[in-house]
C-alpha cells in the first residue's frame, strides 16, 4: 500500500517517545546525534492546523489504524468517536523555545519541529514497516532510542533536551541553512590564558576567565547556583577543588551589564568538560532571518601541577562568531508503507 505524506514531514519508520529536537536528520538513519550536539530547550503547542490533522491521520492509517493505538493511563478504554477525539486532543507541537539554539551548520539538515501524540503509545499489535524507495525498511531506524536509553540526555543547560514526556513522535519537520542567505562576519579570537577580560564586541560583550580554588572561598564551597559546562561538572562539584570560571558579561536592550559564569573543572576530574558552545540570537521579523552569535571556548592542557595550580602548558581561547541564514524544508523522499495487522505470536 502506498500513501501520500504532506511534504514537510518525514515519517520514521516507528514512532518513539522522543521528539528528536535539534537533532541531525539522516535519510537512511533517522534522527541522530551528530558531532558537537547540545540540548535545546522546547516547548510543546496544541495543534489545530488541518495539516497536522491529515499527516498524523496518515501516519496513524500506517500503522495499521486508531487499534494500533492505546492510551498510556493503565484501565482507561477508548473507543470509536471518544478514541478519535482523544487523538484530536492530544496533538501536539514540539519546537524549540529558540531557533538560534540549535547548532546549524550549513549542508546538514536538522529536525526543528516534531508532530507529537500524548498520551498514547503503541498496542504491538501490528507489524508496520515506512521505507524509502521500493526495497523495506530504512536501515538503523526500528532502534532510534527511548527515554532511558537517552538517560545521558539533558546535560547542564540543556533544558528538556526535545522530550515530551509520554507519547509518540508521529512525523519531524526537517530543515537546513539556505546556503545562499548565509552572511558570516570575521571570527572573532581572544585567548583568555592571561587571565584578564577581552571585549568581543565593544561596548557590548565581554568575557574572561579566572582560576579558582573553592578553598579560597568564603563559604568554601560552590555556591548551589553555580552553573557548569557539562553534566559530568555538575554531578561531582562537591569533589571538585579547583575550577576555571567563565564569565560572560553582555550588555542587554536596556542598557544593563548582565553575567553568567560558568565552571570548567580540570581534565583529571571532568575528561569532557573543557570545552563550551553558547549561542544567542534573534529572528528579524521582516525577512525572518536568524541572527546568531556564536562563542566557543576551548581550554588546552587544562590540568594541574603538584602545586595544584595550571600546568605550564594552559592554554584557552575564545572564538567569537556571528552570522545570519534563513532556513529551508528538506522535503522526505517518498515513503512505501506495508503493514501487517495480523497479531504477533
Amino acid at each position: 500500500m502506498e500513501a501520500m505524506f504532506e511534504p514537510v514531514y518525514h515519517v520514521p519508520t516507528k514512532p518513539v517517545e522522543l521528539a528528536y529536537i535539534g537533532f541531525e536528520w539522516s535519510d537512511k538513519m533517522g534522527p541522530v546525534k551528530g558531532p558537537g550536539w547540545r540540548p535545546v530547550s522546547t516547548e510543546s503547542l496544541r495543534s489545530l492546523s488541518d495539516l497536522h490533522n491529515k499527516t498524523a491521520d496518515r501516519a496513524i492509517l500506517a500503522l495499521g489504524g486508531m487499534p494500533s493505538l492505546v492510551p498510556v493511563k493503565a484501565g482507561v478504554a477508548l473507543g470509536g468517536s471518544n478514541k478519535r477525539e482523544a487523538i484530536a486532543q492530544g496533538l501536539r507541537i514540539i519546537r524549540p523555545r529558540a531557533l538560534w539554539e540549535i547548532r546549524f551548520e550549513p549542508k546538514r539538515q536538522y529536525v526543528t519541529e516534531a508532530l507529537y501524540l500524548e498520551n498514547f503509545e503503541l498496542s504491538h499489535k501490528t507489524n508496520t514497516k515506512i521505507g524509502v524507495g521500493a526495497q523495506g525498511t530504512v536501515p538503523g531506524t526500528e532502534a532510534l532510542g527511548s527515554v532511558s536509553a537517552m538517560g545521558a540526555i539533558g546535560a547542564e543547560g540543556g533544558g528538556d533536551a526535545g522530550t515530551a514526556g509520554q507519547g509518540l513522535a508521529l512525523a519531524y519537520k526537517v530543515q537546513e541553512i539556505d546556503t545562499y542567505s548565509l552572511e558570516e562576519k570575521p571570527d572573532v579570537v581572544a585567548s583568555l590564558s592571561d587571565g584578564q577580560p577581552h571585549e568581543l564586541i565593544p561596548d557590548k560583550l565581554e568575557i574572561s576567565l579566572k582560576f579558582q580554588d573553592v578553598l579560597n572561598l568564603p563559604t568554601r564551597q560552590w555556591p548551589d547556583s553555580q552553573q557548569w559546562a557539562c553534566l559530568q561538572g555538575r554531578q561531582m562539584a562537591d569533589r571538585i577543588n579547583q575550577a576555571w570560571l567563565l564569565t560572560l558579561r553582555k550588555r542587554d536592550a536596556d542598557g544593563v551589564w548582565r553575567s553568567r559564569v560558568t565552571a570548567l573543572p580540570p581534565t583529571r576530574m571532568a575528561s569532557d568538560c573543557q570545552h563550551v558552545v553558547t549561542f544567542d540570537g534573534y529572528i528579524d521579523s521582516q525577512d525572518g532571518r536568524i541572527h546568531r552569535n556564536k562563542l566557543v571556548v576551548a581550554l588546552d592542557n587544562a590540568d594541574l601541577d603538584h602545586h595544584m595550580r595550571p600546568s605550564a602548558g594552559f592554554q584557552a581561547t575564545a572564538t567569537f562568531k556571528q552570522s545570519s541564514f534563513t532556513l529551508k524544508d528538506v522535503a522526505p523522499p517518498t515513503p512505501v508503507i506495508t503493514t501487517d495487522l495480523r497479531h504477533e505470536p
